[in-house]
């Protein structure tokens, strides 16, 4: 896949595998990926280094993804970034719950790395 400009997605996950795969899968598209490990270092890192995209799971320790997305919202700097996010629940309340928070996409656990590089590629053409 080729990029104009190197897009930058920010992968925030507490569980180090998941961050890992799924660094793997952007890395190989081309993609630079910064990675956080929890809600504060996320929004942080959303504020430093202005992401293309944002990729959050859902239970982290210190807030949730949705709260996270939440205040991404709230921010100015941070409010029109488009955010997925990626969780191993998947009942209608947490879709709900997730496009409420200001999510562009819910995307459930588990996946391929296809899917995962076709839903990024189809939030970064928006």
């Amino acid at each position: 896949m080729t990029h104009t400009a190197k897009k930058v997605i920010l992968v925030a996950d507490d569980d180090a595998m998941n961050r890992e795969i799924m660094e793997a899968f952007l890395s190989a598209e081309d993609y630079e990926v910064i990675l956080a490990n929890d809600g504060t270092s996320a929004l942080r890192q959303a504020k430093t280094v202005q992401p293309d995209l944002i990729i959050l799971d859902v239970k982290m320790p210190d807030m949730t993804g949705y709260d996270v997305c939440k205040k991404l919202r709230r921010d100015a700097a941070t409010r029109d970034v488009a955010v997925m996010i990626v969780t191993g629940f998947d009942a209608k309340e947490d879709r709900e719950e997730a496009l409420q928070a200001g999510a562009n996409v819910f995307f459930p656990r588990p996946f391929g790395g296809d899917d995962l590089i076709t839903q990024v590629s189809r939030l970064l053409q928006d």
